[in-house]
């Protein structure tokens, strides 16, 4: 089954209905849709938590008062922060709830396909095999044999949501979502918001830290704790966002980079020698 599958859980001890079990400590009680749920859980929270930070620290008269000389820079990050966390929210839902787009396993094209591509597997002898061995189905489409069909160049079959996703990036645990055609707008915008808050944030609490005095040694280890994870977030969001920048560059997906590190996709291959070629990179898509 899929890791989105509905589960066979029933009473108080099912987490869809309010059970008491903690998030981790119910996987052994919870069906296999909650497979990636924490992740997307910590996203969520981390980034309510910015906003409220935001919210409160923008208000803190004390504060505020013995920052004097730096509060319109302060002030500043604090509303960058603020407005992106927001948006980041609203971009990872968006990514969420928007399907990646799916392959329909019925059109009669893609069943013939599938048959012309297993006669053509079959047809290959002992003698040829070696100079056909980076494609035994005579086509350069993904052969998606969960579904029986041939895809379109750039999909790929996605075990998680079960479906076959026109230009297939990566399964996304954070959203618990494929990443697709359709959502990738928003997954971007979602890790650029997340880069450009945490770092607002960063700047924000490294000044609260210098200059504010705490009268709870707790909140000063908050904002301590807070500050790492910022950080934390803020040098995981620019890798993430370099990565896509570089791949959108290079115009390969996050899939097909993998699949580089053990042999090119047969797409990505030329037709007369047989090594890397990749047209999306020129342009064509």
């Amino acid at each position: 089954v899929g890791c989105h599958d509905a589960g066979d859980e029933k009473g108080c001890s099912d987490p869809r209905w309010g059970g008491w079990q903690l998030p981790l400590a119910s996987r052994f009680w919870r069906g296999p849709e909650y497979v990636h749920v924490e992740p997307q859980l910590c996203v969520v929270l981390f980034s309510l938590v910015g906003i409220i930070f935001s919210v409160v620290f923008i208000g803190m008269p004390n504060c505020t008062s013995e920052v004097s000389s730096s509060w319109p820079r302060y002030k500043t990050s604090l509303l960058i922060s603020l407005a992106t966390n927001g948006f980041a929210i609203f971009s990872v839902f968006c990514t969420t709830l928007t399907s990646p787009g799916a392959i329909d396993g019925s059109e009669p094209s893609r069943r013939s396909g599938y048959e012309a591509a297993l006669d053509h597997a079959a047809s290959i002898s002992c003698k040829d095999a070696g100079s056909r061995s980076w494609n035994w189905w005579g086509t350069k489409a993904p052969v998606i044999h969960q579904l029986g069909i041939v895809g379109p160049c750039r999909s790929k079959y996605c075990s998680a949501t079960r479906q076959c996703v026109p230009m297939f990036d990566h399964y996304c645990p954070f959203v618990r979502n494929a990443i697709g055609l359709q959502n990738y707008a928003a997954f971007f915008a979602a890790i650029v918001c997340s880069a450009v808050a945490s770092s607002s944030a960063l700047l924000a609490l490294s000044a609260i830290l210098r200059s504010c005095s705490f009268n709870a040694m707790a909140t000063r280890w908050f904002c301590v704790l807070f500050l790492v994870g910022c950080a934390i977030l803020a040098a995981a969001s620019y890798c993430m966002v370099a990565l896509h920048l570089v791949l959108a560059y290079f115009g390969l997906s996050t899939w097909e980079m993998l699949q580089l590190r053990r042999r090119p996709l047969p797409y990505l291959m030329d037709d007369e020698s047989g090594v890397y070629y990749n047209p999306y990179s020129r342009g064509r898509s």
